[in-house]
């Protein structure tokens, strides 16, 4: 959880509770959770805070809570419509065609736009799909009364569900002609938007409501963005299409309901708000169903949408009572089917691929044990996922802009500084900045230093902090300043678990890796762990991550130092002790690349990309893992990744020893050394092709010595129109790391020239050793090369 929105919410509600209405500090400057959001809804909880029960944990457990529950309505909403007759009695148990509507709900339930919004800190807006989900179904049973209380619960939840509850007004009058009810929910729900959005929120933000800037590029203010929208589509059009991927998002919004949805284009609505806001943002975390929770208000009438296409789908020619129930059954497990198929590859539960289970470990246990030593009170900056723990205060600060802009608008110094530099990243130099602050400045004395966890206490004897005087039993408790820390603060730089892939690979005769273990996040960036031991006492030697694309050539490379290697530089090695180090700083984004690699690299200096520099790697041990070497040999291959369902996926290449499918097999001997098993995938060549590619699978028949593979194109005069050599693997895995039996699959496209003759042409294809250029013969085989005839 983080500062951004737990930890406000927290901290607004507690200082309402105290008498400062719904004042907050976690977003300075602004003080009031008015201005960012309008959610009468949170004043529920200020008596469970005033009874000093309110605390982070009740405000995530009772927005799960609320969440669970709409799966009763919506199962009361397929009971009307899929079986009406089958209605359960006091005097008869459920049928089975009753226990079939359990699906809807259970597959609402999977929905990982829902879980998202659950988990992803607290969010007044994720109950509402709960309240819209009871209200649509005092829609159907006629009930004017609740239908008004669950739409005022629900509009109290955001600012903008007013324009929700007013389409579903809308619906009520055009679906069941009750204008009456209809006209009183929209005008309601226009007072309520109007109040909210143009008195509420400029009274307490000069701008209006904060989130204008996202749509900007539609004009300067609501009237010149709404004129924009309206009078030039193609602008509007253009940004969907191109920037959001409409197409795409509107297939993974649809697919866990089989489509079924689109069946009752009127049930949707209400869901036409909720889209505009989220979709005409120029803000690209508004355009994610999951990992935020700005698509939650859109499931409610997903599933609505759903059950009535259900409904006309299994009533479509039919009058008959049994074949109804059948169909739709059969219509609901097609739903449920597509809901656990989209659920494995993006959903958040043990069922889902992309799962991990969460793991409390010692560094979880310190953390909890210094932030309890915290005084109550005291104006604290606590980085933003230390936030929501430090949240009862009155100040509260997780900017660090705190420290890195004079201008920054404090209401008052802090007296209390907590961080935990293993989990926020280096960006811009930020761990080096802060440093360097704390210690030169004397203003700055350690409480503690554990596990890379630090509690700074402002000196408040320095003329700068106007702070009151810190309790004398804290301050007799200070230690020396942050320029002499302890062993017990670089604990998490040791190794305390074990590595997912052991790979023996000496960086020169500097740095030794033992292994190194990949951190998968959903769509986030994958993060490395590597363990390293010094060789020899080091100077200079700088560990660096790399960014390959899908053919192995260099894309990035992490320029900014890691946050272990500002704290414990690589001149404090101990030469024979590993250290653990982290990849969290990366300046890379992948998530439109179909595949790419990873690499580690060591340089001897700070310019990434100087060849020369690094540290060349070779293995000292054995292993399973095939070791590419990119970069002309000079970093080494950590992972290949691709995206499934627009999240990465991959790992180390392994060793492989099974033969692969081949379109023509061939098992030419080079020499006894390695066999060419065939090939596949050769592509034609036209008049104006410049490029050939072709797949070949290679088997080590004994440890072969350091060979150069050849490949030519022939032309129809015997002249050589396009050639390549290099190690197999665009060069980088040489044939001397390959272990008998092991099988090697390598696509190559080389480039031919443009201008040749026309006729029929042939690849010639072997081996030959680099150092004399001498050719390896082939056996039971007459020559030195394997001809391929390729087609045209």
């Amino acid at each position: 959880t983080n500062g951004l929105d737990l930890g406000n919410v927290d901290q607004a509600l507690w200082n309402t509770a105290q008498g400062r209405f719904l004042q907050f500090t976690l977003m300075a400057p602004v003080e009031s959770r008015l201005a960012l959001h309008v959610e009468p809804i949170l004043l529920f909880f200020v008596p469970f805070y005033w009874l000093n029960l309110g605390r982070p944990e009740l405000l995530l457990i009772v927005q799960a809570t609320v969440v669970a529950l709409g799966a009763w309505p919506l199962y009361q909403i397929a009971l009307i419509h899929l079986a009406p007759s089958l209605s359960p009695t006091p005097n008869s148990p459920l049928s089975i065609s009753n226990y079939q509507l359990l699906i809807i709900p259970a597959a609402y339930l999977l929905l990982p736009t829902l879980q998202s919004a659950v988990l992803f800190d607290f969010h007044a807006v994720t109950m509402a799909p709960t309240f819209l989900l009871f209200a649509f179904l005092a829609l159907e049973r006629k009930q004017n009364g609740r239908f008004l209380l669950f739409a005022v619960l629900a509009m109290a939840c955001k600012e903008d569900m007013p324009l929700t509850v007013a389409m579903l007004g809308l619906y009520a009058g055009l679906a069941q002609r009750r204008w009456r009810l209809a006209g009183l929910t929209m005008a309601i729900s226009a007072v309520w938007f109007g109040l909210a959005f143009f008195v509420i929120q400029p009274r307490f933000a000069a701008g209006g409501n904060i989130q204008l800037d996202r749509y900007a590029w539609l004009g300067d203010d609501p009237l010149s963005m709404l004129t924009t929208a309206l009078t030039n589509p193609r602008l509007v059009f253009d940004h969907l299409w191109t920037e959001v991927n409409l197409p795409g998002y509107l297939f993974n919004l649809f697919l866990p309901t089989a489509f079924l949805a689109l069946l009752s284009p009127l049930t949707l609505i209400p869901m036409l708000p909720t889209l505009a806001v989220n979709l005409l943002s120029d803000n690209p975390f508004t355009w994610r169903l999951e990992d935020f929770h700005y698509g939650a208000p859109l499931a409610p009438f997903l599933f609505i949408a759903a059950i009535y296409g259900i409904r006309r789908l299994a009533a479509w020619r039919t009058n008959q009572k049994q074949t109804f129930l059948r169909l739709s059954l059969g219509l609901s497990l097609l739903l449920l089917i597509c809901s656990i198929i989209y659920h494995y590859h993006r959903g958040y539960t043990p069922l889902a691929r992309p799962f991990y289970w969460p793991e409390v470990t010692a560094h979880h246990h310190q953390l909890e044990t210094i932030l309890a030593n915290v005084p109550s009170g005291a104006p604290v900056f606590a980085q933003s996922n230390l936030a929501p723990h430090l949240s009862h205060r009155e100040i509260l600060y997780s900017d660090f802009g705190y420290f890195t802009d004079p201008d920054f608008p404090a209401q008052t110094p802090v007296t209390d500084i907590l961080l935990d530099v293993t989990s926020f990243e280096n960006i811009g130099g930020l761990h080096q900045f802060l440093k360097e602050t704390f210690a030169a400045d004397n203003t700055y004395q350690l409480v503690a230093a554990e596990d890379g966890i630090l509690h700074l206490k402002v000196n408040t004897s320095s003329p700068l902090d106007k702070a009151e005087p810190a309790p004398s039993s804290l301050t007799a408790n200070l230690q020396s300043p942050i320029s002499n820390l302890q062993s017990s603060f670089f604990s998490f730089t040791q190794p305390t678990s074990p590595l997912d892939y052991n790979l023996p690979v000496d960086f020169g005769d500097v740095l030794r890796l033992h292994g190194y273990t990949l951190y998968f996040n959903r769509q986030e960036e994958i993060q490395v762990t590597v363990d390293l031991e010094a060789r020899q006492p080091l100077e200079s030697i700088r560990p660096v991550l790399y960014l390959l694309d899908s053919a192995g050539q260099p894309l990035g490379a992490t320029e900014d130092l890691q946050p272990t290697l500002v704290w414990y530089p690589v001149e404090q090695w101990p030469v024979g002790q590993t250290v653990r180090l982290r990849f969290n700083t990366l300046p890379w984004y992948t998530r439109s690349m179909p595949a790419y690699r990873l690499a580690l690299g060591v340089i001897n200096g700070d310019d990434v990309w100087d060849v020369s520099r690094r540290q060349l790697p070779t293995l000292y041990g054995p292993t399973d893992f095939a070791l590419r070497r990119p970069a002309d040999g000079t970093l080494l291959e950590l992972a290949r990744i691709e995206q499934r369902w627009s999240m990465p996926e991959g790992g180390p290449v392994v060793r492989q020893f099974e033969p692969p499918r081949l379109t023509e097999r061939l098992n030419a001997n080079f020499d006894d050394q390695v066999r060419l098993l065939g090939y596949r995938d050769l592509s034609r060549l036209s008049e104006r092709d410049t490029t050939l590619s072709i797949t070949l699978a290679w088997q080590a028949i004994a440890t072969p010595e350091n060979l150069t593979r050849f490949i030519q194109l022939i032309g129809p005069d015997g002249r050589v129109y396009g050639q390549l050599d290099s190690a197999p693997d665009n060069g980088h895995y040489p044939t001397s790391l390959w272990q008998p039996g092991e099988v090697v699959v390598e696509t190559i496209t080389f480039p031919v020239q443009s201008e040749r003759p026309s006729g029929n042409y042939t690849l010639h294809i072997g081996l030959y050793r680099p150092a004399t250029g001498e050719r390896l013969p082939l056996v039971e085989m007459s020559g030195d090369h394997i001809s391929v005839t390729v087609p045209d």
